[in-house]
């Protein structure tokens, strides 16, 4: 899940929607007109496009722009990606998969990491590729129906100009994130999608990404040597990506060992200290506010506390903000999280002794005061994975 372009959008489109003079009639079901756009994308062998990217994240007041270049080979037999890509990023660098390796390539200090992705596994690629400017309708099995299964509202919104069919998909609110919206901009000739916007709202702020792409090209004549080591300066440097011995999550304390006693005040002032905790199972989640994996895992935390107290669970927030940052808004953002459970603010030393180098990290400790699980980070599926260890705790 870095300008005042979705502030400006937003209105818009709520105005045209109170006006119905302005509202286009449109009889075609909405889930009809993206499977004919649907069947248009899957047609598509290769496409490359310019593209405009732009970002403004939850907690940030400016917008991150980026634009690039794009060209994508389809190549089903691939069991990385599925296909080659070629992704320039204004003019800094370029990352390049021939469906064997990795070619990310540095303009300014002219130096090239080969990387190998069936040895070195997928982590590697999704920090280089997938994160990048990859329009994902123009590479996956099932560009809009795999969206079905989720349910949205969906809708058409007017476009003055009539050059797009404008889909909007609108999702429940999901704890304190809500307004969560997707919406596309479908060539009414081409059938293809040529921007995408994606907002959603965390009390006050807002976040949205906005893609964009221009001079679209399909089914050209494109060959292996597209996307060859050949393409990249004779005079750059080329090195192999060496992953690392281990990773944060293995230099975590370990299962069995004794978490490390601490005693602070906590926002409302009570003292806390954990060997008091002992004979309760305790989650330490070692956080702060402008960490987005943080605020993912925090509703969930949130809920697991309300369910589990009764039976002596325990939640201590560690929060790492900076003292600035607390005092001006720690506290209104607790409160538009729903976090119910004490938090205080661990100093450098312990967070030595807890080994925490990322964000988030938590510790699950057993009634005799030893830790029994810890967990690094969030993707989905880690609240069901953090659940079943508190459940075998108690």
């Amino acid at each position: 899940m870095k300008k005042l372009l979705l502030l400006l959008l937003l209105p818009f489109f709520a105005s045209c929607g109170d006006n119905k003079d302005t509202i286009e009639k449109i009889d075609e079901n909405p889930w009809d007109f993206l499977m004919k756009s649907e069947a248009e994308l899957l047609n598509i062998q290769n496409i490359s496009y310019n593209v405009d990217y732009r970002i403004k994240m939850i907690d940030e007041m400016d917008t991150l722009t980026v634009k690039g270049f794009c060209l994508i080979d389809k190549m089903p037999s691939d069991t990385i990606f599925g296909y080659k890509v070629r992704v320039r990023r204004n003019d800094f660098y370029e990352k390049i998969y021939d469906g064997k390796n990795i070619f990310s390539v540095d303009f300014v200090n002219k130096k090239v990491i080969v990387d190998n992705p069936h040895k070195n596994g997928p982590g590697f690629i999704r920090q280089n590729i997938v994160k990048d400017l990859i329009f994902p309708e123009y590479t996956v099995n099932a560009p809009f129906s795999r969206f079905k299964k989720d349910n949205p509202e969906i809708k058409f919104l007017p476009d003055t100009n009539k050059r797009y069919r404008i889909v909007q998909f609108k999702y429940p609110d999901d704890g304190p994130w809500t307004n969560i919206n997707k919406r596309y901009y479908i060539n009414r000739s081409t059938l293809l999608p040529e921007r995408i916007i994606f907002s959603v709202s965390n009390g006050k702020n807002i976040q949205f990404n906005d893609v964009y792409i221009s001079s679209i090209k399909t089914n050209q004549n494109i060959t292996d040597g597209h996307f060859s080591r050949n393409v990249i300066p004779p005079d750059y440097v080329f090195e192999d990506f060496v992953p690392p011995e281990t990773d944060f999550a293995e230099q975590l304390l370990q299962d069995g060992s004794v978490a490390p006693d601490f005693e602070l005040f906590s926002m409302d002032k009570t003292r806390i200290k954990l060997s008091k905790y002992r004979g309760n199972v305790v989650l330490l989640d070692f956080w702060f506010s402008t960490c987005h994996p943080c605020k993912l895992f925090i509703p969930h935390i949130e809920k697991f506390y309300r369910k589990y107290q009764s039976r002596g669970f325990r939640v201590i927030g560690m929060n790492t903000d900076n003292e600035s940052r607390r005092e001006k808004m720690l506290g209104d953002f607790i409160d538009e999280m729903g976090m119910t459970y004490p938090n205080v603010f661990p100093g450098d030393d312990l967070l030595g002794a807890y080994k925490v180098q990322a964000f988030p990290t938590l510790y699950l400790i057993g009634r005799d005061g030893k830790i029994k699980f810890s967990l690094l980070g969030y993707n989905t599926g880690f609240e069901d994975i953090l659940e079943k260890a508190i459940e075998n705790e108690l």
